[in-house]
């Protein structure tokens, strides 16, 4: 890789209905428009951004129209990943995607895979219908096939998106309640390819957090609307409110990867 590749990981927007929605003392749809506002005005602009789930609350058409209308500012291609909370029709139709290569094309899975300059990027799709398991997540055969394929048939550097993270978070509720059911054997099929592997980026934990095993890294961002705590004895999710919205800047050099986290300051409700 001659020149660095730049990227920016966003997370968990959890639009409402409306504009004015306030959650835990955040402004779900004001924080988002303030990280874009932040994005766009970066002094080295990056080459994508990637949102790893839950754009939406409820996954309602109204909240998507609202999160295109926060995103419309953003020049560099978009990509989106399928959170628990959101809804892959309305995600598809009311969000535009950047180049991409359909993986599992007759199936509604969000799987794909998109290349920049030498670098390959597999999106994978964890989301589960909501009545049936709660917050838990699940690629299956099918897309652990399509990253064995990866693994053992192709070459070069790649990264892989994810919403929900295939490692425990060391956090008894998030264990019990939130976790990839999955996520081992994800990690499994991965290993082999740890030596050209940037990193399994993902969102779902609103909150930042750096995770290292077997050689393999799994990188969490913050969430634009609202942060949990993550105590590992807690037993019942708790939020840290005074915890501004985040992006991480990602730079992929030819031979380290670098997260930075920044944050912004969200505009005082009701304004």
């Amino acid at each position: 890789m001659k020149n660095p590749l730049h990227f920016v990981h966003i997370s968990d927007s959890h639009i409402g209905q409306d504009r004015d929605w306030v959650t835990f003392g955040n402004n779900p749809f004001s924080n988002l428009v303030q990280v874009v506002e932040a994005i766009c005005n970066l002094p080295t602009p990056p080459q994508f951004v990637v949102h790893t789930g839950d754009v939406a609350r409820r996954g309602t058409e109204i909240e998507y129209r609202l999160a295109a209308e926060a995103l419309s500012r953003i020049q560099v291609p978009i990509y989106f990943a399928t959170g628990n909370h959101d809804d892959r029709v309305c995600l598809r139709e009311h969000l535009s995607m950047g180049p991409k290569e359909d993986l599992v094309s007759d199936s509604n899975l969000n799987c794909y895979r998109f290349t920049r300059q030498d670098e390959r990027f597999l999106v994978l799709d964890s989301h589960q219908p909501y009545e049936e398991v709660g917050h838990f997540g699940r690629i299956g055969e099918r897309q652990l096939d399509v990253v064995r394929e990866e693994v053992e048939g192709q070459s070069g550097p790649f990264t892989v998106f994810i919403h929900h993270s295939p490692l425990d978070m060391d956090n008894k509720w998030f264990d019990a309640t939130a976790g990839m059911f999955d996520g081992g054997k994800l990690h499994q099929v991965l290993l082999p390819a740890r030596e050209r592997l940037r990193g399994v980026f993902f969102g779902h934990i609103h909150r930042g957090t750096h995770v290292h095993k077997d050689g393999v890294a799994y990188i969490g961002v913050a969430s634009t609307s609202c942060q949990f705590n993550l105590w590992p004895n807690e037993e019942e999710v708790s939020f840290d409110e005074a915890h501004p919205p985040c992006f991480n800047f990602v730079s992929l050099h030819a031979d380290r990867i670098m997260v930075k986290e920044h944050s912004v300051r969200p505009l005082p409700l009701g304004t």
